[in-house]
């Protein structure tokens, strides 16, 4: 936790007049998430080139819960906040209780109901894979990774996005989450939302399915995938895009490891594991959150 961070998060609460003490640091990731017990909020901390990202988060998660669906509340408060070199937004805290995270099934239930939606009345970005991975990669890359790594993900990369150019979706396009990790779901009493609304986008709905089957990286188990399958209704493995969108899912996932490694050295071994895997082909290699 940055003092120029928790500065941004206190310029930003005085802002729209919330009071920022006693923050608790819940997640650093892509980006900073803190829970402001005095308020009952969370605020979620990222690049100010973001901003857009941010407005979109915030219109879609008003409209989808007016329209029923179990999305994460963003404060009734004028936002996003711009401090500096961050965005900031305000969202309603949910207790867990220590609860463990919802189960498989629970995704894919919402991500049945979410792909089942009409479009919102306003614009939103197609998806655009590896946007993240190749701001970190040219940002950080050079810094953290040999040569010969960096040379590896760029030509990945570039081969990965020619051949999706060139898919054929049996879902169809439409509104997708683009980030349904199932740590993005939160209890709200005996329900389950989903949070995390920043690669809100079209695109191809498997982009939202694919996520859970990549987790046997972190060793989800067969059981989680069977009960994802049964409650969404359709196995994406069985689809022949399946492999290329997992692979694109592998090197999304070292977006946040190129820029937290700079200043982690646990992070940087993990990262160097990762692609020490990718380049051998090891599909089953195992890897480990942080």
């Amino acid at each position: 936790m940055t003092d120029d961070r928790l500065a941004a998060l206190a310029a930003a609460c005085r802002q729209v007049q919330l009071d920022s003490q006693g923050v608790v640091l819940l997640r650093d990731h892509a980006n900073t998430v803190y829970h402001l017990p005095q308020a009952d909020a969370v605020a979620r901390l990222s690049a100010s080139r973001n901003l857009d990202q941010a407005r979109t988060g915030l219109h879609i998660t008003r409209w989808l819960t007016a329209h029923g669906f179990p999305a994460t509340v963003p404060l009734e408060i004028e936002q996003p906040v711009q401090v500096g070199a961050y965005v900031v937004t305000f969202w309603h805290y949910y207790h867990q209780a220590d609860r463990d995270v919802p189960p498989p099934g629970e995704l894919a239930r919402l991500l049945r109901h979410l792909h089942r939606l009409d479009l919102p009345p306003y614009p939103l970005p197609t998806y655009q894979p590896l946007d993240s991975f190749s701001h970190e990669l040219q940002t950080s890359g050079p810094t953290i990774l040999s040569p010969e790594e960096y040379e590896f993900l760029r030509q990945q990369a570039d081969t990965l996005l020619r051949a999706y150019a060139n898919l054929h979706s049996d879902r169809g396009h439409g509104l997708i989450h683009g980030d349904t990790r199932i740590g993005n779901l939160l209890w709200d009493g005996p329900a389950v939302v989903l949070g995390d609304w920043d690669s809100v986008s079209i695109g191809l709905r498997e982009l939202d399915l694919v996520i859970t089957y990549q987790g046997t990286r972190y060793g989800r188990s067969q059981a989680d995938l069977d009960e994802f399958t049964a409650a969404y209704g359709w196995d994406v493995r069985t689809w022949p895009g399946y492999p290329l969108l997992r692979d694109i899912r592998d090197l999304h996932t070292l977006s946040a490891p190129l820029r937290l490694a700079v200043d982690r050295p646990d992070v940087a071994d993990e990262l160097h594991h990762r692609i020490y895997g990718l380049r051998a082909g090891d599909h089953s290699q195992q890897w480990s959150s942080f």
